[in-house]
């Protein structure tokens, strides 16, 4: 549930910035993406890996302890 809400945020996130540069399209707004907004979506794929990795772990640990 965490995983999936994380992705859509991330797919609405890349989606509002694509409409907002349709009006603000400048230096400063590609400042803003390369310090603030490009970072995200890598972190954000990371922690995705890292959730369904924790999530097949903790589906073993269950299965192994019913």
């Amino acid at each position: 549930m965490v995983a999936s809400s994380l992705s859509v945020a991330l797919k609405d996130l890349k989606q509002r910035w694509a409409d907002t540069q349709e009006e603000w399209s400048d230096s400063v707004s590609r400042k803003f993406e390369e310090e603030h907004l490009a970072p995200i979506e890598p972190q954000v794929l990371a922690t995705l890996k890292a959730v369904n990795r924790l999530n097949q772990v903790l589906a073993r640990a269950y299965e192994e302890c019913t």
